[in-house]
């Protein structure tokens, strides 16, 4: 089942699973549990594994192994769900899943602030976030702005600030938002409710937006805008470009790195690139590599943790013969 068929049975109670993730028309239940697909509404509304109570797996044996259940607060011992959620189909075959749900928000506002590029985005931030909670807060360079906004945006950095819930808790929360903003803003804008939606789906999607180089890094939230500014400096220096859009409360950086020129020195470029997620202290996921990093073997997990030898343990014991994926996730598990 794809994800926009499930939630459009739901809405029809007023309910809904509470993920956003990327192309829900093209994403299966089972995928974005196997993939802990990342939802653009993380931060307001939780991840899948918050959501996931259940699961029905094949395991490597061929037996039918059951976690979890159909109601919440069913489990004692270890939550099995989880550790499948995010093992990428290592571990055996999804075939059920069960979540919890619940209402559909009866509200939503966007506000987009324009801070100048030549200011710290970790003052508006701060201020914002110092206030109040949005449902989701995505901070876009001048790049990715242009990427999602249209080719007239200016050289700058925007915030896209949402809430949703009830009508008289969002409109009180929006104000106050966009109070906070207004110090270190030129504009804070009260979108059109259509605008909003195509924004909102575009900052989604992006990830999904075309480039040879397309990454997601995890950090400490309190990064994110040197972090931005770093990964833009570093890709100009070496003669490309770098669209960053981040999540600014959950710290998930994506940047999708593009070449000025054919023939672009990727293999140079590598050793300043890694650099800078070493230098944060986070972890970051290649989703798309050009092929001279696939060539020079460039991991698409790092860091290796010492957890893995944990990992590599469960595999052996769930998937003794290595028929699920092999090779598929961290560190060719």
């Amino acid at each position: 089942m794809m994800l926009n068929d499930l939630q459009s049975a739901l809405a029809v109670h007023n309910q809904w699973l509470p993920l956003e993730v990327a192309a829900p028309d093209r994403q299966t239940i089972g995928g974005i549990v196997a993939t802990r697909a990342m939802s653009a509404a993380r931060a307001g509304f939780g991840s899948v594994r918050d959501w996931l109570i259940g699961l029905a797996v094949v395991g490597g044996d061929g037996q039918l192994v059951r976690g979890g259940g159909k109601v919440v607060k069913n489990v004692s011992g270890y939550d099995l769900p989880k550790l499948y959620c995010g093992s990428w189909g290592t571990l055996g075959i999804i075939t059920e899943a069960a979540f919890k749900l619940a209402p559909l928000p009866r509200h939503t506002k966007t506000l987009l602030a324009l801070v100048s590029g030549d200011r710290n985005s970790e003052e508006a931030l701060d201020s914002l976030l110092g206030t109040v909670h949005p449902t989701s807060t995505h901070l876009l360079n001048g790049a990715a702005a242009r990427d999602i906004l249209g080719l007239d945006a200016e050289d700058a950095q925007y915030l896209a600030v949402r809430f949703a819930g009830a009508e008289i808790d969002v409109e009180f929360l929006a104000g106050k938002a966009a109070a906070a903003l207004a110090p270190y803003a030129a504009s804070v804008l009260d979108l059109p409710s259509g605008i909003a939606m195509k924004l909102n789906a575009a900052l989604r999607d992006f990830s999904l937006n075309d480039s040879p180089l397309s990454v997601r890094y995890n950090i400490l939230s309190s990064q994110v805008g040197a972090f931005s500014r770093m990964i833009e400096w570093t890709a100009n220096k070496a003669g490309m470009s770098a669209a960053v859009c981040t999540e600014c409360r959950t710290g998930v950086v994506y940047a999708q790195i593009r070449p000025h020129r054919d023939g672009a020195g990727w293999a140079e470029y590598y050793p300043s690139f890694r650099d800078k997620s070493d230098r944060v202290g986070g972890s970051m996921v290649i989703e798309r590599m050009p092929d001279e990093w696939r060539d020079m073997g460039t991991p698409v997990w790092s860091p290796l943790l010492p957890e893995f030898e944990l990992m590599r343990a469960i595999k052996q014991a769930l998937d003794p013969k290595g028929i699920f994926n092999p090779g598929r996730f961290v560190g060719g598990l």
